[in-house]
């Protein structure tokens, strides 16, 4: 089930959703992108991603690719591309090859491989966000505690 983070900030935050049918691995990224500034929602899979996208408004999304369902990460990425083209995606995979090999993808979607570092993940939505402002100026100097598990 979706949830928000606990720090939801005021009006102007960047909204980031986390999806990842991993729950250990969701619950501490949203953590820690939450520790960083950002308001965060969570999906444990494409449905309801999609559903927490049509329900609220989402400024980025990292999702992972090889989730359960009818839809994996790939399908949910073209399908936040097509109905939400201003609302950047990440893809995390610990399989880097399957995101590689996804030659029907668009290649300007950018990836993080699993298992990766905090720091990875944040330089990427520092980089996916620079000139919107309402992003941290600082994200990139967040110097997270653990990896991912």
């Amino acid at each position: 089930m979706a949830r928000t983070g606990e720090h939801d900030g005021g009006a102007g935050q960047v909204t980031i959703l986390v999806v990842d049918d991993e729950a250990p691995v969701r619950f501490a990224v949203a953590e820690h992108l939450s520790d960083a500034g950002f308001r965060v929602a969570e999906a444990a899979d494409a449905a309801e991603a999609l559903s927490v996208l049509a329900g609220m408004p989402v400024d980025l999304v990292p999702t992972g690719v090889d989730m359960p369902g009818g839809m994996d990460g790939l399908g949910l990425a073209c399908r936040v591309r097509a109905n939400r083209p201003a609302t950047p995606v990440i893809l995390t995979s610990g399989v880097p090859r399957v995101v590689a090999e996804a030659a029907w993808l668009p290649r300007d979607i950018p990836s993080v491989d699993k298992p990766y570092r905090y720091e990875a993940l944040l330089d990427r939505i520092a980089a996916l966000l620079p000139g919107d402002p309402r992003a941290r100026a600082d994200i990139a100097g967040v110097t997270p505690s653990r990896p991912p598990s």
